[in-house]
């Protein structure tokens, strides 16, 4: 796996013209969501642990954030399934999910991210491995371009990627001083730890070749 790099300064994120090719998520786009259960579905996280976050803007104010997905596979790849990656033995117990909720989201209006993949990677002098593939020892560094980018590009709402573990999907991480909770309409949610939310969870595990241990 690549190291992770340095960001590159202000003058070189902004070189690499990643508002001219942004990744445009229209308005009344439905977005898939999974959350800790005791948040509401369209709040945005100020604190915690991942790929992109958290970080603070320059005036050293935390950007609050939520992550989500353009299909409920790769909303669920990116959270309570994503300890897996490609383990033979493709397991993940109950009690890991229960947490959790899935939500439902259409967007209000459209928003621009920037879209971490392909000509946009090169002219940051990134490949994916560097990037969108390292685990969680490694989120120190990569949220550093997360604030960097933001810093950079004033006009975009937060990032799009391809999800590491399911590469039929989109992944998103909105700024949350950028794009308000009002901005996403909760069309419905659902707790994972109820019958219908662990019905919901066992089909998309039978798809990825899960098994949900209980």
């Amino acid at each position: 796996m690549a190291s992770v790099p340095t960001p590159l300064p202000l003058s070189g994120l902004i070189a690499a013209r990643l508002a001219d090719e942004p990744y445009i998520v229209q308005a009344g786009m439905h977005l898939h969501h999974v959350h800790p259960s005791v948040f509401p579905a369209n709040s945005f996280n100020p604190g915690g642990c991942g790929r992109f976050h958290p970080f603070t803007d320059n005036a050293g104010n935390p950007v609050p954030c939520l992550y989500a997905a353009d299909s409920i596979a790769g909303s669920y790849t990116e959270t309570v399934f994503r300890s897996i990656g490609s383990q033979s033995c493709r397991q993940v117990p109950a009690r890991r999910i229960r947490q959790f909720s899935h939500a439902l989201l259409a967007v209000g209006k459209e928003l621009r991210l920037a879209h971490l993949c392909g000509d946009a990677l090169s002219r940051l002098g990134l490949i994916r491995a560097a990037l969108l593939e390292p685990g969680p020892a490694f989120y120190s560094r990569t949220v550093r371009w997360a604030q960097a980018i933001h810093a950079a590009y004033p006009g975009l709402d937060g990032l799009a990627w391809v999800s590491r573990q399911h590469d039929a999907s989109v992944c998103l991480m909105l700024f949350g001083d950028r794009v308000a909770a009002g901005d996403l309409q909760v069309l419905s949610t659902i707790r994972l730890a109820d019958a219908a939310g662990a019905a919901l969870t066992d089909r998309v595990a039978m798809r990825l070749g899960i098994v949900v241990m209980r």
